[in-house]
């Protein structure tokens, strides 16, 4: 939907900048979306069941990125202010960006200021659009868009962050939206009270970063070949579909072979017209089953056919294990099998692809939030909160998930023994740097003596 494009009015405002995303992402990004909301466009009144497993494999895969990340600030009161904000509202509403970046391959994380404190706001892939793409994959303009309902009307509001002429400016204009979604005529932003205190355009000085971060995906673009990101299921769409059809059939197959008792005409209560009277419950319409059996017969039969649950397991089984290839994890983490759903560490002991997938879009994690903290950052300097002072940030994202800490432990233990410095055993294990590392252990042997 490129509304930003749409013939708006005879407004001496000028038009929204195009977006340099192509159609193909869009429709695909679209796609992704209607498919982990558990509406994907293969969802019909024949097959109106879906697994949704595209929602559950990104939880599963944003627990293991997010369970034990730790931000730390430290040297001074911005520092201390800085890793508040960071622990009261980035890292609790984490895990849910993740996993949407996951679905649409990239989140915007865009900090602002209310009531003199920091907070957070996140973005899917379809709520922003990038004007200038970097070749690395980066953004540097962008176009982010918020809805609000007032009235029984619809009000978009655009907001377009750009370096021009050597400033960083913000400018944000609104929008009366039609009965879809798409901007129909420009309205003033005092017009809705959410927005009555923002202003048109905003133009800040010495600003080196974006005043918003992009947690995008490491994958390969495989839609149009761009530096956009794309899902983690990108490559999994069809298999995805091949699972819902077959989960439906197997339902299907459940509900259509419940048990049912054959009957004798004979053995049912006769009308004054010879024909039988049938139960009136919906259960027994389904159980009871009148046929025309030879006079021989017994009056009352079962029928209850057999199921073919090892084959569906089994045809489940292989789609599963294709969708995880296409989704680089280790063979087995969604798989069926008599154990149930193997753990994190299980899965790899015995490959570590999942790994390795977890510590790539970990990496694309911490360059995210290094320019989210250094975002914050220049909103404090422009607010004037937070206090002064300089600070070093300090990512820590564990890995005891995949790791056996306690043998890595006694690893780097035994390298003390050996003479490296004890400072750089407690700085990996308490995630310090090496200096406060030292400063522990100086304190540690002020208690001792």
């Amino acid at each position: 939907m490129q509304f930003w494009k749409a013939k708006l009015s005879a407004d001496p405002r000028p038009l929204l900048p195009e977006s340099v995303r192509s159609r193909e992402m869009e429709q695909a990004i679209a796609q992704w979306q209607a498919i982990f909301h558990g509406r994907p466009d293969w969802r019909s009144g024949k097959r109106p069941r879906t697994l949704n497993l595209a929602a559950a494999s990104t939880q599963y895969l944003a627990r293991l990125v997010c369970a034990e990340l730790r931000v730390e600030l430290g040297g001074s009161k911005r520092g201390k202010w800085l890793a508040d904000a960071v622990n009261s509202q980035v890292l609790p509403q984490l895990p849910m960006a993740v996993q949407q970046a996951m679905a649409g391959g990239c989140v915007a994380l865009k900090p602002y200021v209310q009531d003199g404190e920091l907070r957070l706001e996140w973005l899917r892939a379809d709520q922003f659009y990038p004007v200038e793409l970097e070749a690395s994959g980066q953004v540097s303009k962008a176009v982010f868009l918020s809805f609000v309902h007032e009235q029984k009307t619809d009000y978009l509001r655009a907001e377009f962050h750009r370096f021009e002429d050597g400033l960083y400016r913000i400018s944000s204009c609104a929008f009366e939206c039609d009965g879809n979604g798409c901007p129909k005529r420009p309205v003033n932003l005092d017009k809705i009270p959410q927005w009555a205190d923002i202003p048109e355009e905003i133009a800040i000085e010495n600003l080196e970063k974006p005043l918003f971060a992009i947690w995008r995906m490491p994958f390969a673009n495989t839609v149009d070949g761009s530096a956009e990101a794309v899902s983690l299921y990108a490559a999994g769409a069809q298999t995805l579909e091949d699972i819902d059809r077959l989960y439906n059939d197997y339902c299907f197959e459940f509900l259509s072979a419940r048990r049912k008792m054959i009957l004798r005409e004979d053995a049912l209560r006769l009308r004054s017209d010879g024909s039988p009277v049938l139960p009136h419950s919906e259960q027994a319409e389904d159980v009871y089953l009148p046929l025309d059996l030879p006079g021989d017969s017994a009056p009352f039969g079962d029928y209850t056919p057999k199921i073919r649950e090892n084959d569906y397991r089994n045809a489940m089984n292989q789609l599963l294990r294709l969708y995880e290839m296409q989704c680089g994890v280790s063979s087995g983490t969604f798989s069926l099998d008599e154990k149930g759903a193997l753990t994190a560490t299980e899965v790899l002991s015995q490959d570590r692809k999942t790994y390795y997938a977890v510590a790539e879009i970990q990496q694309q994690g911490r360059v995210a939030l290094e320019d989210l903290v250094s975002a914050m950052d220049a909103l404090c300097d422009l607010y004037g909160i937070g206090g002064e002072g300089d600070w070093k940030l300090n990512i820590q994202f564990g890995d005891s998930l995949f790791e056996d800490c306690g043998t890595e432990f006694e690893r780097r233990r035994k390298l003390v023994e050996m003479g490296m410095k004890p400072e750089l055993l407690l700085a990996w294990y308490f995630g310090k740097d090496e200096d406060e590392a030292a400063k522990m252990l100086a304190k540690e042997a002020k208690k001792d003596e």
